[in-house]
């Protein structure tokens, strides 16, 4: 095969592949992440319309309802849970080497106070 058809079939392969993937992005990605974005902006209002009905201020529960919307953008997902439990499971493994460093109470000593081993 000559140079110009090895050329002409990569151009048309990189077009085909580069259409595949606008399709992918304006039927899935984008329309999951307008709905996904749209959810965040509805449970955030949600949840500071109850806030302000439980009786905390207004600018109190804008705040709090920002902060929730924030903490379901970053752990919101698979990836999120994943993310929380990694932390959650690091967090566990700093309590147990700090248990373990914690001073035993041996016993008594003559004066009647403890004595740390």
């Amino acid at each position: 095969m000559s140079t110009f058809g090895q050329v002409v079939r990569i151009a048309f392969w990189g077009c085909l592949e580069f259409n595949f993937l606008l399709l992918y992005l304006f039927f899935v990605f984008f329309p999951y992440m307008t709905i996904a974005t749209m959810r965040r902006a509805h449970i955030k209002n949600k949840v500071k319309r109850k806030m302000i009905r439980n009786g905390m201020p207004r600018n109190k529960a804008k705040i709090y309802a920002k902060k929730y919307q924030s903490f379901l953008a970053g752990y919101g997902s698979i990836k999120g849970i994943y993310r929380i439990s990694k932390i959650a499971r690091g967090f566990k493994k700093d309590e147990e080497e700090e248990s373990e460093n914690i001073p035993e109470i041996d016993s008594k000593n003559s004066l009647g106070s403890y004595t740390i081993v």
